[in-house]
């Protein structure tokens, strides 16, 4: 029940209370009046009050029939009354958590999350395990969920999140952070709206909490809505900062790269040619995840498979089935969304869900002469326990070819972790896996880091994978680890790296957006920009290692010595061609975390020579 709706019942049971006394009061004194001429309309009052609860001090008693059909009517309904009441009082208390709200009422800085979906609730987990205090409001009690939230140390709020009174009940101007989760883009957008305008309020009256800043994460899946909101952020002044995460998008560009299904499929032509054929990609679901991850297939096959000629992206097309009962329907949204698709991919639709008996039979899995069709699989189901179950039959059927059959899971425990088990058992498992996706996409330093965050995890990968292809290993070079072992200082170095791409695109009237334009990578700045972005790249380095305690000197890494902290006029102009490289590699560096870079004010973006 709401929370007007418990308040509505708590004066209604009330103002029935006072109506049933009034009532007999009035009894009593139109009945007892003539034979006991000192009373009054006051004690007739108590006289109805000790007497619906039953309580009869003996003070007073009816001495006519009338007064005592009126006792009678108040002792009877007195108890039901009275049961009524104190029920309703413990309700107002158990269901208006009470009690969470006087701990609501301490809370500063904490975390507000709308929407306790799989997201939502995987991010409560996430925050509450870093001991920060949450606030989730949900629009509509999910027993199950509530009570998991609820026994984590959350404070739950049924409520709409668009409605600024429940933003106002979570404390939303007293938070740090502010998540969005709400399921639908639009939904999620006028949110932070309302979140905008009440810290806006704040800001302007005398709260005391005007001065924290409040980050704001939406999580926006529609480009188009991104870039409004956007141009709409920029514009915003004051304590209130909006970024967007797209955990979709962030799902399948983590899928491809924990699971890559190019360089392993080089077997030759099924005609007996030495021409090896394209890698024949099988997904089966049609939803977002599955539609990402196609995108970033294609996109993927592109950059690997061209001749790398300026302008020419003449490929051999990629192989892509989709097992969906709207496949036709996906791709016509697909490729009307991205033209170069038809460009880039083959497309084969399979017109029919896992529940289908064709799926079992697995019939479009091999040509007439047996041999496999299909190099790699992905299962992008939204449900764990279908998208196993869909893995599994087409594991048997495809047992023989060892294709890898990956499955796109919400976390890493539960059905994913128990298939990992069997696979370390069995090896005829070993080919399939299970991933948790959701539970990845939904890090707290990824969701309230936004874009920086995410570049910063993408310039570490392509370090580490530049030094690698050099021949240098962990024991030359300790930053050649995952992100996540990665020491903390390493990481805030990559974080400071990465913001400041965004100052450096900022100072050339530039800014950074989705990624949309499969050829942004080829983004080229005049030379004045890249001299500019340069310097102040240097600035930004040397700045970080004085900080951290660097001195000018011969390069030591252990006594913390270089020679280049000096101005950027002074360095050697290898070493100023060296920041250069690393501005013109930022277009690269962010079409592959999912970005690109965009002119503001509608000027036209500089592009390579075709």
């Amino acid at each position: 029940m709401s929370r007007p709706g418990r308040n509505s019942l708590i004066l209604s049971v009330c103002g029935f209370v006072l109506g049933i006394a009034a009532l007999g009061a009035l009894g009593f004194f139109f009945f007892e009046k003539p034979t006991q001429p000192d009373l009054t309309i006051w004690d007739s009052l108590w006289w109805a009050m000790v007497t619906a609860t039953t309580v009869g001090y003996g003070d007073l008693f009816p001495k006519t029939m009338g007064g005592r059909l009126i006792a009678l009517f108040l002792m009877i309904g007195g108890i039901g009354t009275l049961g009524l009441f104190t029920a309703s009082i413990a309700a107002y208390f158990v269901r208006g958590n009470v009690f969470e709200r006087l701990r609501l009422s301490r809370f500063r800085g904490h975390v507000v999350i709308c929407g306790l979906g799989k997201k939502g609730m995987l991010l409560m987990k996430a925050f509450r395990g870093q001991g920060r205090d949450v606030v989730v409001v949900e629009r509509e009690e999910n027993r199950d969920a509530s009570a998991v939230a609820r026994s984590l140390g959350a404070v739950v709020i049924l409520g709409d999140a668009r409605e600024p009174s429940t933003l106002r009940e979570a404390r939303l101007t007293s938070a740090g952070n502010l998540i969005v989760v709400c399921g639908d883009d639009g939904v999620n957008a006028e949110v932070a709206a309302h979140a905008r305008g009440l810290k806006r309020e704040a800001v302007a009256g005398a709260d005391r909490c005007r001065e924290r800043v409040l980050v704001c994460s939406a999580h926006i899946v529609d480009p188009e809505l991104w870039y409004l909101m956007r141009e709409w952020e920029m514009a915003l002044d004051g304590p209130f900062r909006l970024q967007f995460f797209n955990g979709v998008d962030s799902a399948a560009r983590s899928l491809l790269v924990e699971h890559p299904p190019f360089g392993q499929s080089d077997r030759q032509d099924s005609g007996g040619g030495n021409r090896p054929r394209p890698p024949q990609v099988m997904i089966v679901g049609g939803g977002r995840l599955a539609q990402h991850l196609i995108i970033h297939l294609a996109r993927s096959w592109r950059e690997t498979s061209s001749s790398g000629e300026p302008g020419r992206h003449e490929v051999p097309k990629l192989g892509l089935s989709l097992v969906d009962s709207d496949s036709d329907q996906v791709w016509e949204i697909l490729r009307t969304r991205h033209p170069e698709l038809e460009e880039v991919c083959e497309w084969h639709s399979l017109n029919f869900d896992r529940t289908d008996p064709r799926f079992r039979r697995g019939e479009y899995l091999r040509d007439p002469d047996g041999a496999c069709l299909v190099d790699h699989v992905f299962v992008c189901l939204p449900d764990d326990a279908s998208a196993l179950s869909a893995a599994l039959a087409l594991h048997g059927r495809l047992r023989d070819a060892e294709v890898p059959i990956v499955v796109a899971m919400t976390q890493d425990a539960g059905l994913s972790s128990l298939l990992d088990c069997v696979g370390e058992d069995r090896p005829r498992f070993r080919n399939l896996h299970a991933v948790g996706l959701l539970e990845r996409a939904c890090q707290p330093d990824l969701v309230v880091g936004g874009i920086p965050e995410i570049v910063a995890r993408a310039l570490h990968d392509r370090y580490v994978s530049e030094r690698q292809a050099l021949g240098e290993t962990v024991s030359l070079n300790p930053r050649l680890v995952s992100w996540e072992v990665l020491p903390e200082e390493a990481r805030e170095s990559s974080r400071s790296q990465a913001l400041a791409i965004g100052e450096k695109l900022e100072a050339i009237g530039c800014d950074i957006a989705p990624l949309t334009d499969w050829d942004a990578d080829r983004f080229c700045f005049s030379p004045e920009e890249i001299e500019r972005m340069a310097a102040m790249e240097h600035e930004r380095w040397m700045a970080e290692r004085l900080a951290l305690g660097w001195t000018r000197g011969h390069r030591d890494e252990l006594r913390k010595t270089n020679p280049n902290l000096v101005p950027w006029k002074d360095l050697p102009a290898s070493t100023r061609e060296l920041n250069h490289a690393f501005v013109q590699e930022i277009p690269r560096s962010l079409a592959r975390a999912g970005f690109q870079v965009i002119r503001l004010g509608g000027q036209n973006e500089t592009r390579h020579p075709e």
